[in-house]
């Protein structure tokens, strides 16, 4: 089996935020031996797998962090509130209007129509891979973890690399459980998360290569996100061979909605680090490809002056891209040239 196959055999966790009522969480059903309940009306079900990691909050704050053992199936009878008008399910609630109801679709109402109805009631059980935070987290300091705009899901897909360093400063405690959790998983922090790794740790070779092709590729579902956007071609060289192709970030983990689809890149792994080491650019008014130039007598010459492979017309963030493209005119000679023409890539440019 070649390294690729087995990176991808190991496969990587995903992060679930899971809302859950207060006097739900601190009841018996929440106890270690417990796990969290949704059903096949819930969005992304089907997505939850043994060993993801589920943030449990409640309205207010972050209650628990617990890991999949096992998701158990049985069937239920639902009970559905619908849309008098169109049918849907999916509902807003207002307190404060008289119509309190509004559809997706824009239809308001003062009461739902409800119905039962047949369905399939899953589980994932957490055995005791289930710890309390102790560290006061504000549900509020989650959302720019969340992966969906939607602010009515019970369960939402994170960011769990972003989410798991942000607690592990804030709860040692749960610092060393994740930590426990992920070495038995081969899913690693970046170098600048040495502080979560101890003097004693040791990983094997193979496992720090496949914890390093894992984390280059970039988290899965943003990386998912902008092959939908984009194809499953690096927007560089065109190169289709998907082993290769790797999720980018334009501005860093720092910079707000960085998780965006608009502010990442398809890139070969090779074009990736060198995009990161600002000795590729993209000038974002004609987003043009740049060599810097100490690689133009290499094979990345022919590189230079070609065009962002664009799909469907729909673009990179332009205000990323020029914050990003004044670090490599930064990074330039100052006797070189090429910096000339970047002066219109100001602030002012728009996604």
């Amino acid at each position: 089996m070649s390294l690729t196959e087995d990176a991808m055999k190991y496969g990587v966790m995903r992060g679930w935020i899971a809302i859950v009522a207060l006097e739900e969480a601190v009841g018996a059903s929440y106890r270690p031996s417990a796990g969290y309940a949704f059903g096949d009306h819930t969005p992304h079900h089907r997505h939850v797998a043994v060993n993801d990691i589920f943030f449990i909050r409640s309205q207010t704050q972050l209650l628990a962090i617990a890991r999949v053992q096992r998701i158990e199936t049985g069937s239920a009878e639902k009970s559905v509130q619908r849309c008098p008008t169109c049918g849907t399910g999916q509902l807003g609630y207002r307190s404060t209007r008289t119509n309190s109801y509004r559809c997706l679709y824009g239809h308001e109402f003062s009461q739902p129509v409800a119905s039962t109805r047949e369905g399939t009631e899953y589980k994932a059980a957490f055995g005791l891979d289930y710890i309390e935070v102790s560290a006061r987290i504000e549900a509020a300091e989650l959302r720019p973890f969340e992966l969906t705009n939607s602010r009515q899901l019970s369960l939402r897909p994170c960011d769990l690399d972003g989410l798991i360093r942000y607690i592990a400063r804030r709860d040692r405690n749960a610092e060393q459980v994740i930590k426990s959790w992920l070495s038995e998983r081969a899913l690693a922090l970046s170098d600048e998360d040495a502080d979560l790794a101890e003097p004693g740790d040791v990983l094997d070779e193979r496992e720090h290569r496949n914890l390093g092709i894992l984390l280059r590729r970039g988290r899965k579902m943003f990386r998912d996100e902008l092959i939908r956007r984009y194809g499953a071609c690096c927007m560089i060289s065109g190169c289709t061979t998907v082993a290769l192709i790797e999720a980018a970030y334009i501005q860093p983990e720092s910079a707000p909605k960085f998780n965006n689809p608009t502010n990442g890149l398809l890139l070969r792994s090779d074009l990736h680090t060198l995009f990161d080491l600002n000795l590729v650019g993209i000038d974002p008014m004609r987003l043009a490809i740049a060599i810097h130039p100490d690689l133009l007598d290499s094979e990345y010459k022919s590189l230079d002056g070609a065009a962002l492979r664009i799909a469907n017309g729909r673009g990179p963030n332009r205000r990323a891209l020029a914050t990003r493209w004044e670090r490599f005119r930064a990074s330039l000679p100052k006797a070189s040239g090429r910096s000339n023409g970047a002066e219109s890539a100001g602030p002012s440019a728009s996604a």
